[in-house]
C-alpha cells in the first residue's frame, strides 16, 4: 500500500501533489474535529450528569437515612414512656377512664414530638391482642386503621427476627380503598422496658411518601427519580412510566446492573418518550433501599444536532476556503522548483549563471540565494582544494620531522646511559633512565587515561630529576585509598608537583613536604597535592588560570590552566582544578574526577 501511494504520488507534479494532498488533509482534519469535538461534548456532558448526580443522590440518600433514624428514635421514645408501657401491658385490666387518660397522656406527647413533621399522618398502638388506638393524627386525616386486617398486616410486614419494618401500603391488603394509598407504614416492636425479652405490643405509623421523600424540590426538571425497595420493586416515583411492561423492563434492568456492581447504566424504552436514557443509582442507608435517577439521553445531548449542523456549514465554508489557499501554496511551491531546476539544468552543461536573486524571503528563496552562492564558488572549489591538498602534504612533512627529533634525543639519552654506566657516575645515569622515561611515555602513550601506579612511577621519575635541581630539599609522601589500577588522566600528577616545587619553596626553604593524596568521596576520584611551602598570594592566586598572549606565545603559565581545561572538556564543567592556600602556611591543589574505579575508606570496593 506504501509503496503504490508513493508511486502515485511520483508520478503526479508537485503542483498536484500539494494541492489535493492540502485539501485532503484540512478536509479530513475539520471532519475528524467536528467527530472528536461531538464525542468529546457528549462523554463529557454524560459524564457530568452521572458525577453531580451521583453526589446528589448520595446527600438525598444520607438524608432519608438520618431522617429516618431521627424518626426512629422519637419512636422509641414513645414506645419507651411509662404510659404506653402501662397500657399496653395493663390493657384488660384498666377502667374505660383509666385507658382514657392514659391515652390522652400518649397523645399529648406523641403531638409533642412529632407535630413539626409533616410527612407522618397517623400513629396507632396496638396491643399483642390486636386492640388498636390511635394516639396521632396527622394533617393529612386520611388514615383508617378500622380498613385493614391488622393481624394480617403484622404478619406480611413482619418476621420473627426484626424489630422494626416499612412496609408500602400498595403491597397490603385492605377491607376498603378510601383514603391515601400513596404512603407506607412504619411499624416496630415494644419491648417490655423491665424485661427486654418481652414483647407487649407494636406501634404503627403511616407515613406520607410524597411529603417524606419530598421530590418536588429536590431535582432537575429534566432527571426522573424512582425508590425501589430491596426486592427491586418500585416504592416511589412522581414519574409514571409508560406502560406495566416499560416498569418491568426498567425495574429488571435496574436490578441487574446494581447486582453487577454498576453504579450507572444506559436504559432505553421505559420512559414515555420511548428514548434511551442515563441512569444513576445509589444505596439508601439503613434501609437497603435504593434511589435511580434517570435523564434522556435526548436531554443530555439535545445541543448536539444543533453543534453538528453548525460544524457542517463551517465545513462546507472552510472546503471553499481551502480550495483557494490550496492552490495558491501550491503555485508557491512549484513554480520557485521549476526556476530551481532551470538553474541546475544549465549546471549540468557547465553554464554558471546565475539565476535572478527572489524578492522573497521564504525557504525557497533561501535556497535559490544559496544555489546562487555555490555556482559562484564552485570554479574557486577546486583551486581551494588543491591549495588544501598541498598544505596536508606539507604537514605530514612537519609531523614526520616533529617525530624524529624526539627519537634523536632517545638514541642521545640512552648513549649518555651507557657512557655513565661505564664511567661508574650511578647519578648520571639514575638522572637519564628518569628522563628516558618520561620521554618514552610522551612518545608511545597516546591514550587519555592511564592507571594511577603508572603515573605514580612517572612521578617518582620526575621527582628524582627535580632532587638534583634542588639539592634534596623536598620530601614527597603519598596517600592511597583507591586501587592502583584506577584510571586517571594522564600528565596530572606532575605538572601539579611543579607547580607545588615552584611556588612552595624559595631561597629560605629548608625542607618542603609534598603529599599526593588519592581518595573517593561525594561519588567523586579526588587528588590533592598539598605542601607546607610559602603559598600563594590571593591575587597570584585569582591569575593562577590566566595566561596573557605572551605567556602563552612563550609556552609559559599554561600548566594549571592546561590541565583545568582538559579536565573540564573531558568530563564537563563539574569537575577539574580548586586551588587553595595560605600563604606562610600551605598549598592545595585538588583535582575533581568522575568516579570510576574506587574503593571506600573501609577496603570495600566499588566500580562505576
Amino acid at each position: 500500500m506504501r509503496e503504490k501511494l508513493y508511486t502515485y504520488f511520483r508520478n503526479k507534479g508537485i503542483y498536484a501533489r500539494v494541492y489535493r494532498t492540502y485539501l485532503a488533509v484540512a478536509i479530513f482534519t475539520l471532519l475528524i474535529l467536528a467527530i472528536v469535538l461531538s464525542v468529546t461534548y457528549s462523554v463529557n456532558t454524560i459524564r457530568n450528569f452521572r458525577m453531580r448526580e451521583a453526589d446528589s443522590l448520595n446527600y438525598y440518600s444520607d438524608n432519608i437515612a438520618n431522617e429516618l433514624y431521627r424518626f426512629d428514635n422519637i419512636i422509641i421514645a414513645i414506645s419507651q414512656n411509662p404510659y404506653t408501657q402501662d397500657i399496653l401491658q395493663n390493657y384488660f385490666s384498666m377502667s374505660e377512664y383509666e385507658r382514657y387518660a392514659t391515652i390522652e397522656e400518649i397523645t399529648e406527647l406523641t403531638v409533642e414530638q412529632l407535630h413539626m413533621i409533616d410527612y407522618v399522618t397517623d400513629v396507632v398502638l396496638i396491643t399483642n391482642n390486636h386492640e388498636c388506638f390511635q394516639i396521632y393524627r396527622g394533617p393529612h386525616d386520611d388514615f383508617y386503621p378500622e380498613f385493614f386486617n391488622i393481624r394480617e398486616l403484622l404478619q406480611q410486614s413482619f418476621s420473627s427476627q426484626t424489630n422494626t419494618t416499612l412496609a408500602d401500603i400498595s403491597s397490603l391488603t385492605t377491607q376498603n380503598t378510601a383514603g391515601n394509598r400513596n404512603g407506607f407504614f412504619y411499624v416496630k416492636r415494644i419491648i417490655d422496658s423491665q424485661n427486654t425479652s418481652s414483647n407487649i405490643g407494636y406501634i404503627l405509623a403511616y407515613l406520607d411518601k410524597q411529603t417524606f421523600f419530598g421530590f418536588a424540590d429536590e431535582t432537575d426538571i429534566n432527571a426522573r427519580r424512582y425508590i425501589l425497595n430491596a426486592d427491586f420493586q418500585m416504592v416511589y416515583t412522581p414519574f409514571p412510566l409508560s406502560s406495566q411492561a416499560s416498569e418491568q423492563h426498567f425495574l429488571a434492568r435496574v436490578e441487574r446492573k446494581i447486582r453487577e456492581g454498576a453504579s450507572n447504566f444506559f436504559v432505553s424504552g421505559h420512559l414515555r418518550d420511548g428514548l434511551p436514557a442515563m441512569g444513576v443509582c445509589w444505596r439508601i442507608p439503613t434501609l437497603n433501599w435504593f434511589v435511580v435517577s434517570v435523564m434522556p439521553l435526548s436531554t443530555l445531548v439535545g445541543p448536539l444536532a444543533i453543534f453538528m449542523a453548525i460544524t457542517l456549514v463551517l465545513v462546507v465554508i472552510l472546503w471553499i476556503l481551502q480550495t483557494y489557499i490550496s492552490r495558491s501554496i501550491a503555485d508557491s511551491v512549484d513554480i520557485p522548483i521549476k526556476k530551481i531546476l532551470a538553474v541546475l539544468r544549465r549546471v549540468e552543461i557547465g553554464d554558471f549563471t546565475q539565476a535572478d536573486p527572489e524578492p522573497y524571503k521564504d525557504e525557497l528563496a533561501e535556497v535559490q540565494e544559496s544555489l546562487n552562492s555555490a555556482i559562484h564558488l564552485l570554479d574557486q572549489l577546486f583551486i581551494k582544494t588543491q591549495e588544501n591538498e598541498r598544505e596536508r602534504y606539507q604537514l605530514q612533512l612537519q609531523a614526520l620531522h616533529a617525530q624524529m627529533n624526539p627519537h634523536f634525543l632517545m638514541n642521545a639519552l640512552n648513549s649518555v646511559i651507557l657512557l655513565a654506566g661505564l664511567q661508574g657516575a650511578d647519578n648520571i645515569k639514575y638522572f637519564c633512565k628518569a628522563l628516558s622515561r618520561l620521554m618514552q611515555d610522551l612518545l608511545e602513550t597516546d591514550s587519555f587515561e592511564a592507571p594511577l601506579e603508572k603515573e605514580l612511577t612517572l612521578l617518582e621519575d620526575y621527582a628524582l630529576i627535580m632532587r638534583y635541581r634542588y639539592f634534596d630539599r623536598f620530601h614527597l609522601e603519598y596517600d592511597l585509598r583507591v586501587p592502583v589500577d584506577t584510571l586517571i588522566p594522564r600528565s596530572v600528577l606532575q605538572p601539579i608537583f611543579e607547580n607545588a616545587l615552584q611556588h612552595g619553596m624559595d631561597e629560605k626553604t629548608a625542607l618542603l613536604t609534598v603529599k599526593a593524596s588519592v581518595y573517593a568521596k561525594d561519588g567523586e576520584i579526588r587528588i590533592v597535592v598539598e605542601d607546607d611551602g610559602k603559598g600563594i598570594a590571593p591575587e597570584q592566586l585569582d591569575a593562577l588560570f590566566v595566561a596573557t598572549p605572551e605567556e602563552l606565545k612563550k609556552g609559559k603559565s599554561i600548566g594549571l590552566r592546561n590541565i583545568d581545561q582538559r579536565l573540564r572538556l573531558s568530563y564537563g564543567p563539574t569537575y577539574g582544578l580548586q586551588v587553595e592556600s595560605e600563604v606562610g602556611r600551605f598549598t592545595r591543589v585538588t583535582v575533581h574526577l568522575p568516579d570510576g574505579h574506587w574503593t571506600d575508606d573501609l577496603g570495600n570496593r566499588y566500580t562505576g
